[in-house]
């Protein structure tokens, strides 16, 4: 009899073990099932679009809209760019040339910079990179740093390195791991002096031809369709590249800023 009573104490027991197990299991999942779509580092279903620019409805996020333009843009309107729901500019204030490697300041960086700021909109800058070393890359913060020293700047300064489509560059023959280095070495000569950063890059980029894992910075990433192949995270997104904004005669890059708050 005691035997029998013993037994239906262990299958109790059992019973209950087994219950709390399968509850345990079931609140685990449910942490660690997110809303994002694809296992994208964001949940796409919050991305949309008002009045052609796109949103973000999350309320871990505030979200800021932006173009970045150079002087391939010509003449711009800046009081017709605020009134049209664009907040900053990323305004490029020069680059390296491809093949000879001389630096150049943007033809249009310092009329763009400060009518932006005249009109009235957050500015940032980017900086087009054809850096081979470290070294170069330490001359080129140190050039950007020049043409920025004038202006208060309230967005990111941004390192642009990419392959040149039908064209071939001083930085083709460049190793994923040399890439990374100068990038950070660039970016790194920046947050000394107080700024905040971005490293720019498409998917094949960052994925490919960069170490992100050891970018000591916020990602720029340039994406232009609504599924995202890149799943890790990003603080700002080029979304298209033709977008129309008032004050632009023809297409220009669309931002979006995405900051935790």
């Amino acid at each position: 009899m005691r035997q029998q009573k013993q037994r239906r104490q262990l299958m109790l027991l059992m019973m209950i073990f087994v219950c709390v197990i399968g509850l345990i299991l079931a609140i685990l999942s449910m942490s660690t099932t997110t809303k994002k779509t694809s296992d994208s580092y964001y949940d796409l279903d919050a991305f949309g679009y008002k009045n052609g620019l796109m949103t973000f409805n999350d309320s871990n996020y505030s979200t800021q809209t932006g173009i970045d333009v150079s002087s391939h843009q010509g003449s711009i309107d800046w009081d017709a760019v605020k009134t049209s729901d664009i907040s900053f500019a990323m305004i490029r204030c020069g680059y390296r040339g491809a093949s000879e490697g001389a630096l150049y300041e943007d033809s249009a960086f310092v009329s763009n910079i400060k009518a932006a700021k005249a009109a009235g909109l957050k500015v940032g800058v980017y900086w087009f990179s054809s850096a081979i070393t470290v070294s170069e890359a330490k001359e080129e913060a140190d050039y950007v740093l020049s043409l920025i020293s004038d202006y208060d700047l309230d967005m990111p300064v941004a390192f642009d390195m990419e392959r040149l489509e039908g064209q071939s560059s001083r930085i083709d023959n460049l190793t994923k791991s040399e890439k990374t280095n100068i990038a950070n070495a660039f970016i790194s000569r920046l947050k000394k002096k107080g700024y905040q950063t971005l490293v720019y890059g498409n998917t094949s980029w960052l994925s490919n031809d960069i170490q992100v894992k050891k970018i000591n910075s916020d990602i720029w990433l340039a994406s232009y369709s609504d599924t995202l192949k890149y799943k890790k995270a990003f603080t700002m997104w080029q979304y298209t590249q033709k977008g129309s904004v008032d004050g632009i005669s023809g297409s220009v890059d669309i931002d979006l800023y995405i900051q935790k708050k």
